[in-house]
């Protein structure tokens, strides 16, 4: 089948990077987990961003890398998304657009055509003046996409009678691990969410054959010195997690200093099957991020100003009541990480921590670290987050 194309990858790797890095110093107490869908986002941006024109387009096309040469950006986000949503008997990736649109919202036509052929989205009016009505279509709509997982995405506040158009993307993914744990030898164990501070969580335990590589660079000691990145795939090898742990209890915030997508492009290139002793917390989380917070921060100012945005490539501004603005952007997301997979059914576990021969080495991730869920085939983040309190 078709494959994500490189260069988006890593147009959406880079802006993955950047996302991670405003949401973590925005969460200044550093005990709060992330997790957000970077590849989401930046599909969800790119069906904008083919109505955005002037200063507003430029600035997207900086902050996503977006590719300017329509025909080629078109083949691109047509091929991605095929390649995501393909039929696959071990997991399930599903990705989905939609765009709403005001009863009175006059789109021009060649906006809709592209929006349809190319990305894929369903197009949907609704009478935004009956909020609760539209709230439940739309919330509706996601929740089918996510298979009950995401089931609000948006309330009664986030409309109002100057609402024309609402955009969402959808993203769910459920794996099971090629590699599946030992219910029996989950174990409960502290995991230290800073240096003296520490909470019980259940760890999960294996001893196989994974990608692993503990990164030493002497010319920058400081930062990434130490950091260990595993690699655990899931069912199907097209899509794997990859889990970034600092050497130090309190190493996460100089590893999210530091780290970019071109670190995380050069460290997987090291990685070799080696035995590994692998202790992985359980965890499981809801999250919700208001984008207009984090976008302007990256370079997307303009879309959400009333004055200055230009979406004229999206309707004649002219028959509008004001300005076609960005008024809401936000993104929820849900993850489950357990022995089977992520996000897959509960399993019993039971308190025996197993007693083993020291392996030949231990992957042991009781302090905080970055996760990736990437596709292998091209790399690129489909889900990015961070683990600082499993319990949380």
């Amino acid at each position: 089948g078709p494959e994500i194309p490189s260069e988006i990858a890593m147009s959406n790797n880079a802006f993955a990077v950047d996302l991670y890095r405003e949401i973590s110093v925005d969460l200044k107490h550093k005990d709060k987990n992330i997790f957000f869908s970077p590849f989401g986002l930046y599909t969800a941006a790119s069906f904008l961003y083919e109505g955005a024109r002037g200063e507003t387009a430029s600035q997207m096309e900086s902050v996503f890398g977006f590719e300017s040469d329509d025909s080629i950006r078109h083949d691109g986000v047509y091929n991605a998304s095929s390649s995501i949503n393909r039929d696959d008997p071990y997991a399930t990736l599903v990705t989905a657009n939609a765009l709403w649109l005001g009863n009175t919202f006059d789109p021009h036509k060649e906006y809709v055509d592209i929006v349809r052929d190319v990305y894929d989205v369903d197009i949907n009016r609704l009478d935004f003046s009956d909020s609760e009505n539209s709230v439940r279509q739309i919330n509706d709509w996601a929740s089918n996409k996510t298979y009950g997982k995401i089931t609000e995405i948006i309330n009664a506040q986030s409309i109002n009678n100057y609402t024309q158009a609402i955009l969402n993307n959808a993203i769910y993914f459920k794996g099971i691990w090629a590699n599946q744990f030992d219910p029996e030898l989950t174990y409960k164990d502290m995991f230290w969410t800073d240096s003296t501070t520490s909470v019980t969580a259940e760890f999960m335990s294996k001893t196989s054959t994974f990608d692993r590589v503990v990164y030493s660079n002497p010319t920058n000691a400081t930062m990434l010195d130490g950091v260990q990145i595993l690699k655990m795939p899931y069912e199907g090898d097209r899509l794997s997690m990859l889990i970034f742990l600092p050497s130090e209890r309190d190493g996460i915030t100089d590893l999210e200093d530091a780290i970019s997508a071109h670190d995380i492009s050069v460290m997987k290139s090291y990685m070799r099957a080696e035995e590994v002793m692998v202790m992985l917390p359980k965890f499981e989380m809801e999250t919700s991020y208001m984008l207009t917070n984090y976008l302007p921060n990256l370079g997307m100012a303009d879309a959400f100003d009333e004055s200055k945005a230009n979406f004229s490539g999206m309707a004649d501004l002219s028959k509008l009541p004001g300005n076609l603005y960005v008024e809401n952007a936000l993104q929820s997301a849900f993850v489950k990480v357990n022995e089977e997979g992520t996000e897959a059914a509960a399993v019993t576990t039971f308190e025996t921590r197993a007693t083993m021969e020291q392996p030949i080495s231990a992957f042991i991730a009781d302090h905080p670290f970055i996760f990736i869920i990437q596709d292998d085939e091209s790399g690129a983040i489909l889900f990015m987050g961070r683990i600082s309190d499993p319990i949380a």
